[in-house]
């Protein structure tokens, strides 16, 4: 009796043995496998169970193992922190070598994070940056009728800032009594709303745009006729325009607030009603200097 239990009590202890006595594998995920390990590869890492030593062996890739430990107390890092080597235990630690087109590879990730992280951004069409809103002022400009000054609205109509809505009112005066003894002055109204398209060719902070407008005008014609009894007289006719015209404008943003822009446009009146006549087509010039502010 005394035997069978002996030989009982060995064997549990071979189990034992045998069951510390093995390889573990610790996975990035915090999982560990208990486990023979066969070979270690340039990648990957060949294994097989120790309750199945002549079954089938097992691959793991090395991208998914922190560290190996070794039934004998020694260990390899791979993807896992290299632990302070404690005074009573030898610790061998092998990380895994790089290949050289791996280096080059996260050298060119480094030069490109780097490059992005430093690239100029372009403010002018970032929603952060650019307000939505600029109310602008024209205290001189010049048209086909004569000069005047302009009151300007624009809003932005799309989140990157590259199409607005225009909406410039234009007061003019025409001088048109020139060869009468005391001049006269026309005054004139234009309504021009029309589509700005910014593109994406700018200099800091220097953008161009362009973009169609429809030209509405009204107020006053005055024409000059000689008499041979009554000498010069002068006849006032009301005075109607519409046309399309094509606007090129330098828009300036110098500060986040402040604004600054030239504009000239070029087009073609297709109605020009004087006193319910309708004249001879005429063209349309407009040229203006505005300041303003974003909000």
């Amino acid at each position: 009796m005394k035997k069978v239990l002996l030989f009982v009590t060995l064997i549990s202890v071979l189990i034992r043995f045998q069951a510390a006595a093995q390889d573990k594998i610790f996975k990035t995920n915090g999982e560990i496998l208990k486990v023979k390990v066969v070979m270690v590869g340039e990648s990957t890492i060949n294994f097989v169970y120790t309750d199945n030593p002549n079954g089938p062996q097992y691959s793991i890739a090395k991208s998914d193992v922190g560290k190996i430990q070794y039934k004998n107390g020694s260990e390899d890092y791979f993807n896992f922190p290299v632990e302070k080597k404690k005074e009573d235990k030898q610790i061998s630690t092998h990380p895994a070598p790089k290949k050289l087109k791996d280096v080059e590879d996260d050298n060119e990730k480094s030069i490109l994070i780097k490059t992005e992280e430093y690239k100029p951004k372009n403010k002018i069409f970032d929603t952060n940056t650019r307000l939505s809103n600029i109310l602008s002022f024209s205290p001189f400009l010049f048209t086909e009728c004569g000069i005047g000054m302009s009151l300007c609205y624009e809003r932005k109509l799309d989140k990157d800032g590259i199409f607005s809505l225009n909406l410039p009112i234009v007061f003019t005066l025409n001088n048109t009594d020139t060869n009468a003894v005391k001049e006269h002055s026309d005054p004139i109204i234009y309504f021009m709303p029309g589509i700005k398209v910014y593109t994406r060719r700018n200099f800091g902070k220097f953008v161009y745009a362009i973009g169609p407008s429809f030209v509405f005008a009204t107020g006053q014609n005055t024409q000059h006729y000689y008499d041979n009894n009554y000498g010069f007289h002068r006849q006032a006719y009301s005075h109607n325009m519409f046309g399309v015209a094509a606007t090129n404008s330098l828009n300036i943003f110098a500060t986040k607030r402040v604004y600054i822009g030239f504009d000239a446009a070029i087009g073609y009146c297709f109605l020009n009603m004087i006193g319910g006549t309708n004249e001879t087509f005429t063209g349309l010039i407009n040229g203006s200097f505005k300041m303003g502010v974003l909000f």
